[in-house]
């Protein structure tokens, strides 16, 4: 290509124009900076949002790969098992294609994901897998050769050598598969987004692909994102000659709502898993809504934890002290100077606010004191982090417990049918956390996660949360002293049970041995006095009764004061804000952004976009002849009608660039005019409008005074050439360009919709800008 390139020649419609990368200005993107921060914060930041992240992530994979691992058997299973002699029909006119449909309501990528890797990875069974998209099925050629040559290349050996069939040809892949040595015993083909491949093609490869078996051993696996019932998207589509030629298995991956909440309470509230930053309730009132609003997933799960722990620890210099506690060198350096002092002034504070006598002097004046606080800090938050889930897990375990004996429980916003919450030992880790089943609102048929709800409200610290709470304990209290005594026996044996259950590092942080000794002395008095109750004495048994109420009142209230203090807001804890969100606002516009709003701001105010230094003083106002001309339009276009004209939208175009030139050519009059004295002598007036401080010239005749106004024009035309100032049709023509190209970049964004009858007018597309 020449480097010039002639855009008038009119035998051209696309001209080339290279990118050229030196005409940009390369701007550095930084981080925006902290008020405070710690030598080499940002690395420590990072690093310790690496450990925190990968933590949690592996708790999720543990927890969907234990969920998903049933059905990944049962469709292994079904593939190895797709030609064997019990699942062929005898006399049927023809072989059936074995094909396995995969019902994914979330079109959760990671169950398919999981499907493959045992698939692939399994050194038990010799299996061949390879993908068809929809895009590879735009005509039957395309979706065959795509299926052909994707299980070639699984051999590893895609040379051939000259042949007379067809790339597209069945009797292709037949031929390759008996000139394998090690054969793969199944051909698997994954057909992914199943319901956007087109039925007429697809019908077509069956076809074919049926004729072909079992000389090569195909298992058809299909994935779908439509429901089975009332009727299945096959019955739907799909002929019944075509379906014929199937032998359709139905297998239902889990997702969705049936483990969402479970997957939720089981990484961040279960005991047997510690997170290294607690979510608060602003980002699981997020996750919550997302849950109800739309079809949860495991990836969206994925996404929004990972949101939270980034923007925790990008919008907190203290974060840096969440895994490692920093050396007294490190605290020392110049640079931490301000981050050690409003750390110091923080645990002071804390420190006087603890304790109420003493008066507010340092306590941290030693920074080998600091660093010991630091320690004291990040141990004392777990101990209470733990207390937090115990208290809420007791409370959904006693209410449960109620449930079960006939009793209303808590309330029904604790669930009206018993969970299994608390499942102790070894089994809690793979065990679901809750059985109970969605329940929809008065006024909405959307699920409400009644669990995570109630974990929610345990964590706000608010009045009315906080009411609640205390509502439920003295509710639960009452229950407890209304116990029988056979149930207080077994409420005390189901208790001792539990605790005795759970991990030893728990136990030993939260000091439960101390709380079973004292529960088993509570059980053995009660124990006692039911023994007792059993004599004919009337006196013992008067006694025996009284000493049975006594052990139920004393476990009630005792269960009211623990759990007060496990329940104790985790914002009580020293540097509370390192490893805990609290209610710090979710960042949901980068979770969901919306592309219509996004592109409207950027359009209608490109300054909110720009950096501040881009921005130059002089051009501070919002003047609309400022905007670029892709924005001056878009302003024109929302003042408009539901049709515009074009010839009018070009108009009021030209009249804000008519405005925009007067502007910048006062501008560059100011700039290149010299300063100092004038010849004369006297001080240049400064200003815009200096044109007007000059006499008015007086005509004394006809053709003279013409005149010289007449060469004064043409000088000053020859000034705004000299200044680099274009002429009328000059002018004229860069506007027509100008608009031209805004318009086009419109019609690119989906503004403009052409209508066919007048090709002078365009049709809005857009019509109301949110505020």
């Amino acid at each position: 290509m020449t480097s010039t390139v002639n855009l008038d020649d009119a035998n051209e419609a696309v001209f080339y124009i290279p990118f050229d990368g030196t005409a940009d200005e390369e701007q550095d993107v930084e981080p925006e900076g902290l008020e405070y921060d710690i030598l080499d914060g940002p690395r420590i930041r990072w690093d310790a949002y690496r450990a925190a992240w990968t933590n949690c992530l592996n708790r999720v994979q543990t927890l969907v790969h234990a969920l998903y691992k049933p059905v990944v058997a049962e469709i292994v299973e079904l593939i190895d098992t797709a030609y064997d002699s019990d699942e062929m029909l005898p006399a049927l006119p023809h072989p059936e294609l074995p094909a396995i449909a995969v019902t994914n309501p979330s079109s959760d990528a990671f169950f398919l994901s999981s499907v493959i890797s045992q698939l692939s990875d399994s050194e038990e069974a010799n299996r061949a897998v390879t993908h068809l998209y929809p895009a590879d099925c735009s005509n039957l050629t395309t979706a065959m050769k795509s299926i052909i040559w994707g299980f070639i290349s699984t051999s590893g050996t895609t040379k051939s050598s000259a042949r007379s069939l067809a790339s597209y040809d069945m009797a292709v892949l037949e031929a390759w598969y008996i000139a394998q040595e090690n054969k793969p015993e199944k051909l698997i083909l994954l057909l992914h987004d199943f319901e956007q491949i087109d039925p007429s093609i697809l019908q077509d490869v069956i076809h074919i692909c049926s004729l072909h078996i079992p000389a090569v051993p195909l298992v058809l696996l299909f994935s779908l994102s439509s429901p089975q019932s009332p009727l299945s998207y096959f019955h739907i589509a799909y002929s019944r000659a075509t379906i014929k030629l199937l032998r359709i298995h139905s297998v239902i991956a889990p997702g969705g709502s049936q483990i969402f909440e479970d997957i939720v309470m089981k990484t961040l509230v279960d005991l047997w898993h510690d997170s290294d930053v607690v979510l608060g309730p602003a980002a699981l009132e997020y996750l919550a809504e997302q849950a109800t609003r739309f079809n949860p997933s495991v990836d969206a799960i994925l996404n929004i934890l990972q949101l939270a722990h980034l923007k925790h620890f990008l919008s907190n210099p203290l974060t840096a002290l969440a895994l490692l506690t920093p050396s007294i060198d490190t605290l020392k350096n110049s640079v931490s100077s301000a981050f050690t002092g409003a750390l110091v002034a923080r645990l002071d504070h804390e420190e006087f606010m603890r304790d109420e006598d003493s008066s507010p002097t340092s306590h941290y004046e030693n920074l080998s004191d600091v660093v010991d606080a630091i320690d004291r800090a990040r141990t004392e938050f777990q101990i209470h982090a733990r207390q937090m889930r115990l208290g809420y897990l007791l409370l959904q375990l006693i209410h449960d417990f109620l449930l079960e004996r006939g009793y209303k429980g808590l309330g029904s916003h604790w669930g009206t049918r018993s969970s299994s919450t608390a499942t102790a030992g070894g089994a809690a880790a793979v065990a679901p956390l809750h059985t109970l089943p969605l329940l929809p609102t008065k006024s909405s048929s959307r699920p409400v996660y009644l669990y995570l709800q109630n974990f929610i409200n345990l964590l706000q610290k608010d009045p009315q949360s906080q009411a609640l709470k205390d509502k439920d304990i003295r509710y639960m209290q009452m229950l407890l002293r209304k116990l029988k005594p056979v149930e207080t026996r077994a409420f005390l044996e189901m208790l001792v049970e539990y605790l005795e259950g759970l991990p030893e590092d728990v136990s030993k942080s939260l000091n439960l041995g101390r709380v079973v000794s004292k529960l088993e002395r509570m059980r053995r008095q009660a124990d006692e006095a039911y023994e007792g109750g059993d004599s004919n004495e009337d006196e013992t048994h008067v006694e025996d009764a009284a000493n049975m109420k006594g052990v139920s009142e004393n476990l009630a209230d005792w269960m009211s004061s623990y759990l007060e203090k496990l329940t104790e807001p985790l914002e009580n804890a020293s540097l509370w804000d390192v490893w805990y969100t609290g209610m710090t606002p979710f960042p949901s516009e980068t979770f969901n952004p919306s592309v219509q709003s996004s592109i409207l701001a950027g359009l209608l105010n490109p300054r909110a976009f720009a950096a501040a230094d881009v921005i130059d003083s002089d051009e501070s106002d919002d003047s609309l002849w400022r905007l670029p001309d892709t924005s001056i339009l878009l302003h024109r276009y929302l003042e408009s009608g539901k049709m515009i004209n074009v010839y009018d939208w070009f108009e009021s175009f030209h009249m804000v660039l008519g405005t925009q030139r007067k502007e910048e050519e006062s501008r560059k009059r100011l700039k290149a005019k010299p300063r100092g004295r004038a010849k004369d002598g006297s001080p240049q007036k400064r200003g815009r409008n200096t044109a007007k401080s000059k006499s008015p010239v007086k005509s004394n005749g006809k053709g003279k005074a013409k005149q010289s106004v007449a060469d004064k024009e043409q000088g000053t035309d020859g000034e705004e050439e000299g200044n680099g100032l274009v002429d009328e049709d000059q002018w004229k023509l860069i506007v027509q360009a100008r608009f031209i190209r805004a318009l086009h970049e419109l019609d690119l964004m989906g503004f403009l919709k052409h209508t066919r009858r007048k090709p002078d007018h365009i049709l809005r597309t857009v019509f109301e800008v949110s505020g």
